[in-house]
């Protein structure tokens, strides 16, 4: 190279454009111990505060907005999670009467002729026979299983179908975990004498096996003792066991099949101190026939989130027929649409 070459190369090297900060200039040429591929990968703008001002800013605002978008979207599954969990005042009276309609309907149902005659089905097939709206719709009549269960059928069908309507709306992916399942009237019998290894099987059917039952927000369990109905509810997510017995029993055996259930289920994940077992209050039976209604009643509330108090004994009289019309319409759609509260507007 000539003389006049070498000392004017500072003229001939390209200036370092004003949009980048002098401090993040890789060299242009390659120092003697530096190997060809060190040198090639110096020379790419692979960070992002080596983007121009303008660009970085650009940048910086759109990870900005997405993370707003996150956290907003986290908040609301919050906030529908808290809703399910949670326990507030209906804005009006929890039982509506029936309109003409419906009335007719029910009424029908009650004055078919044969006993044996199929009035409606359940959700998985079972008959309702009119011999079974008789222990509904008769005045002083004790609710039988087949109205029980199937009434709470539809009630965790209606709360799945919401919760994962809302899910998807704030862009969650489909759960293969249901958010709420119910157990029959025979499980808790079966769990007391054959214990909780038992329920293995069962609890794979409904896709809650083992450790997925703690993505799970309610599991229903109604209970006839004797001449007598309650209705347990575990909640997984919130770590909890309740009990509700219009009648003020003492649940402290169900606690113990309950935990004793949840230990084989959830095994090493299974805390003894994290659950815990909330008195919860709910709404007081005087006569000696009602209970069954109370069941029904109790399990829609906390399914809706609602208090398990707001309505009284003097309701039944209308929620027989209430639990009639919804078994006669197959679940909680088209006028007792549960984003209406289950109800007749």
């Amino acid at each position: 190279m000539s003389t006049w070459a070498t000392q004017n190369r500072s003229v001939r090297e390209p200036r370092t454009p004003d949009s980048l900060r002098q401090e993040n200039v890789r060299p242009l040429r390659r120092g003697p111990n530096v190997s060809i591929d060190e040198w090639m990968k110096g020379l790419l703008l692979d960070k992002d505060d080596e983007l121009p001002p303008s660009a970085r800013g650009k940048l910086d605002r759109v990870q900005r907005a997405e993370e707003r978008k996150r956290r907003e979207r986290a908040d609301a599954l919050r906030k529908a999670k808290e809703l399910r969990l949670s326990r507030r005042r209906p804005v009006k009276p929890l039982v509506q009467p029936l309109n003409t309609e419906w009335e007719g309907l029910v009424y029908d149902a009650e004055h078919t002729n044969s006993q044996y005659q199929v009035i409606t089905t359940a959700m998985e097939g079972t008959e309702l026979r009119l011999k079974d709206f008789r222990t509904l719709l008769g005045r002083h009549a004790w609710l039988n299983d087949e109205i029980i269960n199937s009434y709470i059928e539809w009630i965790v069908q209606a709360a799945n179908e919401d919760a994962a309507a809302t899910d998807q709306a704030l862009g969650e992916p489909a759960s293969t975990v249901p958010k709420f399942i119910a157990h029959n009237s025979f499980f808790y019998e079966n769990l007391k004498k054959k214990g909780p290894q038992s329920t293995e099987r069962l609890m794979k059917r409904k896709k809650v096996p083992g450790k997925e039952l703690l993505k799970v927000d309610s599991v229903f369990v109604p209970i006839c003792s004797g001449a007598h109905w309650t209705i347990g509810v575990v909640r997984p997510v919130a770590k909890t066991i309740e009990y509700f017995d219009s009648m003020g029993g003492r649940p402290s055996m169900f606690f113990s099949q309950m935990r004793a259930w949840l230990e084989y289920q959830l095994g090493s994940s299974y805390k003894v101190d994290e659950w815990t077992e909330p008195r919860t209050a709910c709404a007081h039976q005087s006569n000696g026939y009602d209970c069954g209604v109370f069941v029904c009643t109790n399990a829609f509330c906390v399914a809706m989130g609602l208090d398990t108090s707001c309505y009284e004994e003097r309701d039944m009289i209308q929620q027989r027929r209430n639990i009639a019309a919804v078994l006669l319409n197959r679940g909680f759609r088209g006028d007792f649409a549960w984003e209406l509260g289950g109800s007749l507007p």
